[in-house]
């Protein structure tokens, strides 16, 4: 199924990509699940406590298996599957599942099936509405999460690289939108 809203971007499986414990080992009694800061699917609230879809699903799951206790630690996208597969942590929010991930990690059953979004200004929401719509538009640029699979599809819809801007976190991706350094941040 692709959404061609997105310029044709696929619908993407996302999971959470887990350490799985040696078997006869038995599960722990505390789990570290580390999360972004990526409303509506996680993100710390002021006090300091989780909160998204994700850290819902997460909370359910592990709770119903019977663990104990989860702590949360927030970290950027480019720390999650090394964070994973070092121990730092046990499970990572959802992230899409590509092969070369899979190689990597193992990853629980699809928690959600979304097709790439983007995030625009207000002044833009009739121009932009596509990674289509910005390959078009010779002077658009887009910004994206280093490692994450929406710089692929928008190359796929025909936005090229030099069109493309990197960002270490999706805060930083949408602060260069508010201020008009990009037209679009991909999410």
């Amino acid at each position: 199924m692709t959404n061609d809203w997105a310029g044709g971007a696929p619908w993407q499986d996302r999971a959470m990509s887990a350490s799985v414990p040696s078997p006869g080992s038995g599960l722990p009694d505390r789990v570290v699940l580390a999360i972004l800061d990526e409303p509506p699917f996680c993100w710390l609230e002021a006090n300091g406590t989780a909160a998204g879809c994700d850290v819902e699903v997460a909370s359910i799951v592990l709770r119903r298996a019977g663990i104990r206790s989860v702590a949360v630690q927030q970290v950027t996208f480019a720390e999650l599957i090394p964070g994973v597969i070092e121990g730092r942590w046990h499970l990572n929010t959802g992230i899409f599942v590509t092969e070369q991930r899979r190689r990597q990690v193992r990853f629980t059953r699809p928690i959600w099936r979304v097709p790439d979004g983007l995030i625009i200004r207000a002044a833009d929401a009739g121009r932009f509405t596509s990674y289509r719509d910005l390959g078009v538009d010779a002077h658009a640029r887009l910004g994206v999460v280093v490692g994450q699979v929406q710089g692929e599809s928008a190359r796929r819809a025909g936005l090229p690289d030099e069109r493309l801007a990197s960002f270490a976190t999706q805060d930083d991706v949408v602060q260069a939108v508010r201020r008009g350094e990009i037209d679009a941040a991909a999410s």
